[in-house]
C-alpha cells in the first residue's frame, strides 16, 4: 500500500489559520503601486481605479487542474479557479491551447469560483501532446489582466501541475480514510470510510473516486455521499464484477457545490485482500 497526499500540501497550515493564500496577499498589501500589475504567479497588487481613494487592491489566484484523460475517454480536465480580491471584480478568461496542434477552446467564467469540464474528444489520448491552460483576470476598468498564470500538462503524464491548495481555513480537511480490502480471488471489491473535520455549515459533499492505474477505463467508479463529516462507500455495489487486473488509486475529496476541491487524499492499494488505513 501507498500514500499520495497530493491535494493536501497544506493542510496543516491552513488548521493553524494560516493559508498560503493569506501570507501572499498579506506581504503584498504593504507594496502599493501605482498601475495593474500582472504576475504569472498566483498573488498580485493592483490600483483599483474604480474604488473613491484609487486605493491599492490585494487579491490572490489560485487554480487546480485534474487530469481525468483515458485511453477510450480522450483528454478531459477538470479546471479549477478561486480569484480572493478586495472589490471591482469583472471576470475571468480561462484558455485551453493544444500547442502541439495549435487548437484553442476559451471558456469566460463570471465568477469568482468555479469549475471548468474541458475535453477535447475521445481516444486515444495523444500523449505527446502538451496543453497550455490561460487564466486571466479582469477588474472593472482594466484594459488588461491584473492576474495572470499559465500552467501546462500533458495527459495521462507523470508529471502533473503544482496545484495550488482551493481549501480556506475554515473549510473542512479530511482527518482520516480507513480502506478494507475485501478483494477475494480474481474479484476487487473495497469499502472506504472517511472522517472529516470541520464539516458544520459545509454546503458540499464528498467524492470518493476508484481509478485503476492501467490506462482502461474498467472498473473506475466515482460515489458522491452528502453525509460530509463521516461516511462510507462500498465498491463496487455488488460483489464479483470487476476483476482484480491492476492496483487501484483510491482518492477521497471534500468538494464544495460548485465543484471546487477544499481538500483531498489518494491511496494506492493492491486489490489482495489486506485492509489499510491513511490519517491526514
Amino acid at each position: 500500500m501507498g500514500v499520495d497526499n497530493r491535494g493536501c500540501r497544506e493542510q496543516e497550515d491552513r488548521r493553524s489559520g494560516i493559508s498560503r493564500r493569506k501570507v501572499l496577499a498579506g506581504s503584498l498589501a504593504a507594496i502599493g503601486g501605482s498601475s495593474n500589475l500582472v504576475e504569472k504567479g498566483t498573488a498580485a497588487a493592483f490600483r483599483d481605479e474604480q474604488a473613491a481613494s484609487g486605493d491599492v487592491g490585494v487579491g490572490s489566484l489560485n487554480t487546480a487542474i485534474q487530469d481525468q484523460s483515458g485511453y477510450f475517454v480522450g483528454v478531459q480536465y477538470l479546471l479549477s479557479h478561486q480569484l480572493l480580491l478586495d472589490s471591482g471584480f469583472d471576470r475571468i478568461d480561462l484558455t485551453v491551447t493544444n500547442t502541439s496542434t495549435g487548437a484553442t477552446t476559451s471558456y469566460g467564467q463570471t465568477e469568482t469560483e468555479g469549475v471548468v469540464s474541458h475535453t477535447a474528444g475521445g481516444g486515444p489520448v495523444a500523449n505527446d501532446h502538451t496543453y497550455e491552460f490561460t487564466f486571466d483576470c479582469y477588474v472593472d476598468g482594466s484594459t488588461g489582466p491584473v492576474f495572470s498564470e499559465t500552467l501546462t500538462d500533458v495527459p495521462n503524464g507523470s508529471d502533473p501541475p503544482d496545484n495550488d491548495d482551493l481549501g480556506g481555513e475554515n473549510d473542512p480537511t479530511l482527518e482520516q480514510v480507513t480502506v478494507s480490502d475485501r478483494s477475494t480471488g480474481p474479484y476487487v471489491a473495497y469499502d472506504v470510510s472517511y472522517q472529516v473535520t470541520d464539516a458544520d455549515g459545509f454546503d458540499g459533499a464528498v467524492r470518493v473516486r476508484f481509478e485503476n492505474t492501467i490506462f482502461f477505463t474498467y472498473g473506475n467508479r466515482t460515489f458522491t455521499n452528502d453525509a460530509v463529516a463521516s461516511g462510507s462507500v462500498t465498491y463496487p455495489e455488488s460483489e464479483g464484477i470487476y476483476r482484480n487486473w491492476t492496483t487501484f488509486d483510491i482518492t477521497v475529496e471534500v468538494v464544495k457545490d460548485n465543484g471546487i476541491v477544499v481538500d483531498s487524499g489518494t491511496l494506492t492499494d493492491e486489490p489482495d485482500g489486506d485492509g489499510t488505513s491513511w490519517s491526514a
